[in-house]
């Protein structure tokens, strides 16, 4: 067995391996909703990514032959059956465990040392496994209808019934007729609880106890997409736009006066026609501007490439959210210390891949210089920009960035609409 025949194996389990692993997390994060186990995952995710980078990416590059795979024709009935959520987690861990004991074996040939990270790797996702399993059943059993079952309450009132004569009660006490709920008779707890039902199906909402901020800050947490609004869109454009899953827009025409920017303009109304009724508008993805000025109340709030921090949050108030750019390690230490002081809720670091015009290419290692100044653990989100594309991207995930600013550029021009939906589905 050649060498370039055991790094395409070894570059084959680690794609398969890191895939099983977003899917599990992404699972964990937005299905269930449990922040802990979602933490140990990432944790996980980080550290198989870590191992796979030792890889030599020349000889993996090398290797990759997908097109002549055999392995992508074969296929079985049950690869496209996923009935529950505990279905998905199998499949995925499974696939997960077999990717790290493949790579553990073939690492053993021409990356020895790679051998025991792999192990662990994969005796850590045996526990995870389980208590995914467990979280995701609970959640099932919890979420299960209960037809025609009488309650407690009413078995004991009905053996109470077979035993005791019934008495004549006066009309007046009597118990009032319990209405059934239907479109035509709604019951008003449910129309005063309907941004709640809206929260709960709706990834970005959150309950009305949070302030606007608060509000925003949690769809940012949420969002791993920023998309650069540089150019002007057609409306079947942006609609393609808006049903992707981007979180943030940001408005980069850099105007002298936003208000006569016929762009801006012109996407604030589809913008707004998009999540005109009260439902959509609590799905709305926030909307940025750079080096801003605060002109429409549709703005979440801007991003800034000076360090005049605290006086843009004086001016943009405590209600909006407030983002640096930072291009070196000390902006980006200064901004997170800004964060913790309330200042702050997010930076973007880069540019990673190419010239801004006024900053060189930072390239990765100021992505990994970040998390390793914070041990992985930014206090505030950390988006990476600056010509990441679909052919990058993985390269930004694998240093540990897992939010990233796009502009236009990603899209098949043959295409758009489905560059879009492709890029975006990354996410």
């Amino acid at each position: 067995m050649s060498k370039r025949e055991i790094y395409r194996i070894l570059d084959a389990a680690a794609n398969r391996g890191r895939e099983a692993l977003r899917v599990v997390e992404d699972a964990i994060r937005f299905l269930d909703d449990n922040e802990e186990l979602a933490r140990k995952l990432k944790e996980t995710r980080h550290r198989f990514a870590a191992a796979a980078d030792k890889l030599d990416r020349g000889e993996r590059m090398s290797a990759r032959d997908t097109v002549g795979d055999v392995g992508t024709e074969l296929e079985t009935p049950d690869e496209y059956e996923r009935a529950t959520l505990t279905d998905v987690l199998t499949a995925n861990f499974a696939r997960l465990q077999e990717s790290a004991r493949s790579l553990e074996e073939f690492s053993k040939i021409v990356e020895p040392q790679l051998a025991k990270e792999w192990e662990r790797v994969r005796y850590e996702s045996y526990t995870l496994e389980k208590i995914a399993y467990e979280e995701a059943a609970k959640l099932e059993r919890d979420e299960e209808p209960v037809e025609d079952a009488p309650s407690e309450e009413a078995s004991i009132k009905d053996e109470s019934a077979e035993e005791e004569p019934i008495k004549e009660e006066p009309a007046k006490e009597a118990a009032p007729e319990q209405k059934t709920t239907t479109p035509e008779n709604p019951a008003p707890e449910l129309e005063n609880d309907a941004r709640e039902q809206v929260a709960q199906a709706v990834p970005f909402a959150r309950a009305d106890e949070l302030s606007p901020r608060e509000l925003r800050k949690s769809k940012l947490r949420r969002s791993n997409l920023c998309f650069y609004v540089d150019r002007p869109f057609a409306d079947a454009d942006a609609e393609t736009l808006f049903n992707s899953k981007i979180g943030v827009f940001q408005l980069c025409y850099y105007p002298d006066d936003a208000s006569s920017s016929p762009e801006s303009i012109l996407f604030l109304e589809q913008i707004r026609a998009a999540y005109a009724d009260e439902t959509n508008a609590l799905r709305r993805p926030l909307l940025l501007t750079r080096d801003f000025t605060v002109w429409a109340e549709d703005f979440d709030g801007g991003v800034l490439t000076s360090e005049n921090w605290r006086e843009a949050r004086l001016e943009l108030g405590d209600d909006r959210l407030l983002g640096a750019a930072v291009s070196t390690l000390d902006e980006a230490l200064s901004a997170f210390q800004a964060g913790e002081e309330g200042i702050l809720d997010f930076i973007e670091a880069g540019p990673v891949f190419c010239a801004d015009g006024s900053v060189a290419p930072t390239g990765l290692g100021l992505l990994r210089a970040i998390l390793e100044a914070v041990n992985e653990k930014p206090p505030i989100p950390v988006f990476a920009f600056g010509g990441i594309a679909e052919g990058n991207v993985d390269d930004v995930c694998y240093a540990g960035i897992e939010r990233v600013c796009v502009d236009a550029s990603v899209m098949n021009e043959q295409d758009r609409r489905l560059g879009r939906i492709r890029f975006a589905s990354m996410f």
